[in-house]
């Protein structure tokens, strides 16, 4: 068991709603389904997101969606550029 809790899509809109204008890449560890990069994407067009999903079968649905996603564990993943936000 992966512990999979999906987040609200209002907690995601809110969420993302308090990020600054102009950011160019934000971060999604534990992307899941893809409630927040998928707010990211709306709030902030511009921004390169990149979400790390240990699931595969998650990791699979997020990047048929078009989101840069690596399958991987985001605590042992340290090959990172910087980022202007991680939500």
């Amino acid at each position: 068991d992966l512990g999979f809790f999906p987040t609200p899509q209002a907690l995601a809109r809110r969420m993302v709603g308090m990020l600054p204008k102009g950011i160019r890449r934000i971060l999604e560890p534990s992307a899941g389904s893809g409630s927040i990069a998928s707010e990211a994407r709306e709030g902030h067009p511009d921004a390169e997101i990149v979400c790390v999903e240990i699931d595969a079968r998650r990791a699979e649905h997020l990047s048929n969606h078009d989101f840069d996603t690596m399958t991987a564990d985001f605590l042992t993943v340290n090959a990172f550029d910087p980022f202007d936000a991680v939500v």
